[in-house]
């Protein structure tokens, strides 16, 4: 490992600091590098492999102390900073039965107003959405044909509804 990294320039970059170092194989095409990346290298004694990532234990990007820094694997590294988060419980809208679901399957991340525990109980619950009369369904439309709504007219509201009057009918 024969690299010579340029002590005084260094720059910030994506909240990291980089180095000068345009003789290391993995630095950009401005011949800057991570220094965390070239602190790990020096403390291993090796250039790091493709599939090793640099850790800051603390979390701090700009502490590169070497006994700051832990090479991971990028499983390893994932895991730490997303840790699996515990399962929630929830109730089928259907059948009252307990499930759990993922965090990430829950109603509000995807959109969905009930859950179910099986297709079958959304099949059933939507099935008996679809047999409900006209007058309680969730559109709140009426199917009587002698009610009709009114468009505009002075003294009446807007939505009013008033029986439908044949012309030429007195009343």
């Amino acid at each position: 490992m024969n690299i010579n990294p340029d002590w005084s320039k260094i720059s910030k970059c994506g909240g990291y600091k980089a180095i000068y170092c345009p003789d290391h194989p993995r630095a950009w095409s401005t011949g800057y590098i991570h220094l965390h990346v070239v602190v790990a290298e020096m403390k291993l004694g090796r250039f790091l492999n493709a599939g090793e990532h640099v850790h800051h234990k603390n979390e701090n990007k700009m502490d590169n102390d070497p006994s700051n820094l832990d090479v991971l694997t990028p499983q390893a590294h994932n895991a730490i900073h997303h840790p699996e988060r515990a399962p929630l419980l929830m109730v089928c809208a259907e059948c009252g039965k307990e499930f759990e679901r993922k965090f990430n399957q829950r109603p509000k991340a995807k959109g969905y107003k009930n859950q179910f525990c099986s297709r079958s109980c959304n099949g059933r619950f939507q099935r008996r959405l679809q047999l409900l009369p006209p007058s309680s369904n969730r559109t709140g439309h009426s199917s009587t044909k002698q009610e009709t709504l009114v468009e505009s007219q002075p003294g009446v509201p807007i939505n009013a509804v008033v029986p439908e009057v044949e012309i030429g009918q007195v009343s």
